[in-house]
């Protein structure tokens, strides 16, 4: 099941993804993380958008930012170890004009 999480269309927000939670082994760290974004509903131009990306040895903090009300937005992430390891995650973020 994929998380969903909801935001205005003016918001600017940090989602963190937790990859020490449930898959990354305690000899292993994050070293590199890339987001991506598909939205379905979005006005031309005003989709839902990666703002940042940063990584810490366990997590992935993504920003995103505009959007158009109700416009449904899938962020893909991707994680990169020192270890070799590669794993993607996902969430959805639902626009509204009231949160």
């Amino acid at each position: 099941m994929t998380t969903q999480f909801r935001k205005a269309p003016a918001d600017r927000l940090d989602f963190d993804v937790d990859f020490g939670r449930y898959w990354l082994p305690d000899s292993d760290t994050l070293n590199d993380a890339t987001a991506t974004v598909s939205s379905e509903g979005a006005a031309e131009g005003q989709a839902v958008s990666i703002f940042a990306v940063s990584v810490s040895p366990t997590t992935v903090k993504v920003w995103v930012e505009n959007g158009t009300d109700g416009e449904v937005a899938t962020v893909e992430v991707v994680a990169e170890t020192s270890g070799g390891r590669t794993k993607t995650s996902w969430f959805r973020i639902v626009v509204r004009d009231e949160c």
